[in-house]
């Protein structure tokens, strides 16, 4: 009787173990995506200023929240993050401050509170502005690194993204006209840019110029260290890269779903079958979040839309090796994501069903998506 109390001691016991290394692992990457039970997050309104903005192209930036208004003055809009309101500080950088300058504008982070501002005019970049955001809203100067490029061999110079890489690089989410390729290494140090010969394995046979079009438009680019994260709403499309001197080489394939294009009149450009499922994403040193989007009917349009907004509530959240960590499900709908910089909060924009304002949410984030 002993020795059978003995053994049933020791099944309890392995039953047990088994218990708490399945919770363990419900949320890493040892399982595939589908099979990790989601984790259900609530968000908490924002307090928001009256002259708050948050149009496109929005970044956390340390404790700030960037975005570039609907301006023809200032080049981007600094509101402070507090537990629970963002408070306006201000637009900066007056636009039109040279021939060519800030005629269009990208903006990326370089660490914390620092912000990257790449100009453009034309086919060209023309200058990039590093701010330190403290700096910024103290009311002190900014430097402005000019760039002459001389020879760019048809360089197209539409950067819709880009993300800062090893020795000082930026990856541009752009090419040339003739190759017809996506990305660039440009180096602001010296000028230079590098072509990246990749394109997508679609079926599309026209003009390679074409397929570049649709897979630089609506593309978002993120990275940690030399990994680089590429994301397209053309489509759904999630992938992730290693950057290996002038090369980039696929790791990892999260979404692979090919936009339903075709070449326009002009035998440039293309038109695409409205896509009603896209993604939209965020990123810190140590994961990915890819916001699941669906076209959503309700609501009324934000000024300055077109149409309704696609809308999500879930979060897929992956390592920089591709490999799952966990789902999150959001409470409310929300079309834009971001992820503070510590990694502990989660914001989403969202438009007010009965005004048509935008709205952001806080959601706190679960400790193994920012301390794996």
């Amino acid at each position: 009787m002993k020795k059978k109390l003995l053994k049933l001691s020791s099944l309890s016991c392995m039953l047990t173990f088994c218990i708490l290394c399945a919770l363990s692992t419900a949320c890493n990457g040892n399982k595939k995506s589908s099979d990790i039970e989601s984790i259900p997050l609530t968000g908490t309104r924002m307090s928001l200023d009256d002259d708050f903005l948050t149009a496109f192209g929005a970044l956390i930036v340390g404790n700030y929240f960037v975005s570039q208004p609907y301006s023809t003055d200032e080049v981007i809009y600094v509101g402070k993050i507090t537990a629970d309101s963002i408070k306006s500080l201000g637009s900066y950088l007056r636009k039109g401050n040279g021939p060519g300058e800030y005629l269009e504008t990208n903006l990326t982070t370089k660490g914390d509170s620092i912000l990257l501002v790449l100009n453009s005019a034309g086919d060209l970049p023309t200058s990039m502005t590093e701010i330190n955001l403290d700096s910024l809203v103290a009311g002190k100067e900014v430097n402005t690194i000019k760039f002459t490029q001389t020879d760019t061999n048809g360089f197209r110079g539409v950067v819709y993204s880009y993300v800062p890489t090893d020795k000082d690089r930026l990856l541009l989410n752009s090419g040339w006209y003739e190759k017809g390729n996506i990305f660039t290494l440009f180096n602001p140090a010296t000028n230079e840019l590098t072509p990246i010969d990749w394109l997508p394995d679609d079926d599309f046979n026209g003009l390679p110029l074409v397929k570049a079009n649709v897979y630089i438009d609506n593309s978002r680019l993120l990275s940690s260290g030399n990994r680089v994260c590429y994301v397209s709403r053309n489509g759904k499309i999630a992938m992730i890269f290693q950057l290996e001197n002038d090369k980039l080489v696929p790791l990892k394939t999260i979404y692979n779903e090919f936009p339903d294009y075709w070449v326009a009149e002009d035998g440039m450009n293309y038109h695409q079958r409205f896509n009603t499922d896209n993604l939209n994403a965020a990123a810190t040193d140590n994961q990915i979040f890819l916001l699941n989007k669906k076209f959503n009917m309700e609501g009324k349009l934000a000024e300055g839309d077109q149409e309704p907004r696609v809308f999500g509530n879930t979060v897929e959240v992956f390592n920089w090796d591709g490999e799952p960590v966990c789902n999150l499900t959001l409470d409310q709908l929300v079309y834009t994501i971001l992820v503070s910089s510590d990694g502990k909060n989660l914001y989403g924009i969202t438009q007010n069903k009965e005004t048509g304002e935008e709205e952001i949410l806080r959601f706190d984030l679960p400790e193994n998506t920012y301390n794996p």
